[in-house]
């Protein structure tokens, strides 16, 4: 018998491999950011060309990362035919856990009235953000039970036609609702005589609303921002408020004096204005002619006021006139930033007492805690004028459409 060599005594044990797997390079977290970046492919210097695709392949890489990817694969969900509907109702159906990952739903009103239906048999229970969205006004009979069920929704944004009646009863079905977001540039038509007075009884944080001045836009409007403000408590905790007004030649005037209530409802909260005036003129004279919408607006009341934002089509030396009124009615010490951005001036490079006016102004000791003051205009001949801003080194200035205020407004993270 072969001995082993070994000292006196000494008898070797049973042979035995013992496997341990390497620590990862990276952690799990940052497998979990990237993931992140690929649900979002715009965020990226280099967009990928699909990214479900890769949440796929993301998703049968490991365990770990598994619950990450379907996460962000099932998260958003658009449906456009009552065959994508079916589709997702079999997927529920046959895979349970799916329903607590969707957060998101698009619906396209155009499709089979079917749509409703099927909806109504997937329960959503975790669903936080809807947008409706068509050409064609609202007939669907399950439309309103279908809404009915989701009640955690907290983000709504509606751009179809609907009556003024309908639109506040479908506001009614989500009682938690935040952020409401409202294109009805030419898709609402105005109440009828003696309407049903709704009184939802969400509390908003963030409202954005598009109209134009035609006659029943402007009736439906004020219909529905008049129940919005005498629901009890839906306006107290407003903080950004989102106008975008868009004026037509054969439209009716519309001054902001028809909004003020809003103003009035929302005064110890609302913390951000926004204000966009647009238009179809032809001409310059048209719009000297037309009456500016802007000079009837007061912040006396809002001292919770710290952002200002206001962009014009065009503007003229009425409507800056005006423009000084308004922000001599912000109380003193409370805005902190001010963009203002116009795409078309008249007559300023002639007339620049306006700049110095504001100069003046936002250099006050009303405006000492302004600490921003962004200015977006094709020709910048006035920056010569505004000579206080420039001392205290709080004056940007950027090309229309190039505002970083504007940009960040355009696209808000919570719209998506």
């Amino acid at each position: 018998m072969l001995a082993l060599p070994g000292p006196p005594g000494w008898t070797p044990e049973p042979f035995s491999y013992h496997y341990t797997p390497a620590p990862p390079i990276f952690p799990v977290e940052v497998f979990e950011r990237i993931i992140d970046f690929c649900a979002h492919p715009a965020n990226l210097p280099n967009a990928l060309s699909d990214s479900r695709a890769t949440l796929r392949i993301w998703a049968l890489t490991c365990t770990a990362l598994l619950r990450r990817s379907r996460y962000h694969l099932w998260r958003e969900i658009r449906l456009r035919d009552a065959e994508e509907v079916n589709a997702l109702v079999r997927t529920l159906r046959n895979n349970t856990h799916i329903h607590t990952f969707i957060r998101f739903l698009d619906v396209w009103l155009d499709a089979p009235s079917s749509i409703f239906t099927s909806l109504m048999i997937a329960k959503l229970p975790h669903l936080q953000y809807i947008h409706i969205s068509g050409e064609r006004p609202l007939r669907h009979k399950d439309f309103f039970p279908t809404m009915k069920q989701f009640k955690t929704v907290t983000m709504l944004w509606i751009s179809f036609r609907i009556q003024a009646q309908q639109l506040m009863r479908l506001l009614c079905c989500f009682p938690n609702l935040q952020f409401l977001r409202l294109d009805g540039e030419d898709d609402c038509y105005a109440p009828i005589p003696r309407a049903k007075h709704y009184a939802p009884k969400f509390q908003l944080e963030c409202l954005q609303f598009k109209f134009s001045s035609r006659e029943s836009q402007i009736k439906a409007w004020r219909y529905v921002l008049r129940c919005l403000a005498d629901a009890p408590g839906c306006l107290n905790s407003l903080k950004i408020l989102d106008l975008d007004f868009h004026d037509t030649w054969d439209g009716m005037h519309f001054d902001m004096e028809r909004i003020s209530f809003i103003l009035s409802a929302a005064h110890a909260t609302l913390v951000e204005v926004v204000i966009t005036h647009s238009h179809d003129w032809n001409t310059e004279d048209q719009g000297e002619n037309f009456p500016n919408a802007i000079n009837f607006l007061s912040f006396s009341d809002n001292a919770a006021l710290r952002r200002l934002i206001i962009r014009f089509d065009w503007i003229g030396q009425k409507d800056l006139s005006g423009l000084l009124q308004v922000l001599e009615t912000i109380p003193a010490g409370v805005l902190e930033c001010l963009a203002m951005e116009f795409r078309k001036m008249s007559l300023l490079e002639i007339d620049s007492l306006w700049w110095q006016d504001l100069d003046k102004l936002l250099c006050s000791d009303r405006f000492k805690s302004l600490h921003s003051v962004e200015l977006s205009y094709s020709d910048g001949k006035f920056a010569e004028v505004l000579t206080g801003l420039k001392a205290k080194g709080i004056l940007r200035l950027a090309l229309p459409s190039n505002l970083p205020v504007g940009r960040w407004m355009r696209r808000r993270d919570f719209w998506l």
